[in-house]
């Protein structure tokens, strides 16, 4: 609850987009998620502890992110505490809000009685298509590159790496590809299954362009 990464690979397919979210009745809430095409992280526990929104903003329908946030609250130095990349660039936070979780708090994910959702964010459902979601219990990050993530190729674009050999903690998960979200399944050690909420649909998205060409 002190030290964990996220990760996901997505493409936006509307207005509504929530990745991980850990939940309790709306009170205790850890929340990651787009807000105006912003990447937004909120923990509440009767009052919110953390709350960040980028600067960035991930407007591109047509192209996949790679997102990955990094937590480590037992940094002494609170913007160490949690660092977000997308397609390998580090992101920044916009002046307010922003309110980085105190030294050793213990976030609500990983929290035995919150409800962890993927795509789903209290009562809404993304509309987004997802490639991968996964969770590393206990692993920290210097950046995506150097800790095997993803690479630039010779063109200069961002590949995500294979990640099925990494350690995922105790309750680290790997849900990856169109059949595993649509039965929930983990493909790490840790059998972290999901049950399927709304309505989840398997489709091929077949590509296009080639990086080759400067695209992708």
């Amino acid at each position: 609850r002190k030290k964990f990464i996220l990760e996901v690979i997505f493409k936006r397919g509307g207005s509504a987009s929530s990745f991980l979210t850990a939940f309790s009745s709306g009170t205790d809430t850890f929340y990651w998620y787009l807000s105006s095409d912003q990447v937004y992280i909120q923990n509440y526990e009767s009052a919110t502890q953390m709350e960040l929104k980028s600067d960035a903003k991930l407007r591109d329908f047509s192209a996949w992110y790679h997102l990955i946030v990094a937590i480590d609250t037992t940094q002494s130095t609170d913007t160490n505490r949690v660092k977000a990349w997308v397609n390998g660039v580090e992101l920044t936070w916009v002046s307010s809000p922003r309110t980085y979780p105190t030294q050793n708090l213990d976030l609500k994910w990983n929290t035995g009685s919150q409800e962890h959702q993927i795509g789903h964010s209290a009562t809404t459902y993304s509309q987004d298509y997802f490639a991968r979601a996964a969770a590393y219990d206990g692993l920290t990050m210097t950046d995506p590159a150097t800790d095997g993530f993803g690479e630039y190729d010779d063109n200069g674009n961002w590949v995500p790496l294979n990640v099925s050999g990494k350690d995922f903690g105790t309750t680290g998960f790997l849900i990856e590809g169109g059949a595993a979200f649509t039965n929930g399944t983990d493909s790490s050690s840790n059998s972290q299954n999901f049950t399927k909420g709304g309505t989840i649909t398997d489709v091929d998205d077949t590509l296009t362009d080639k990086a080759s060409d400067n695209f992708g």
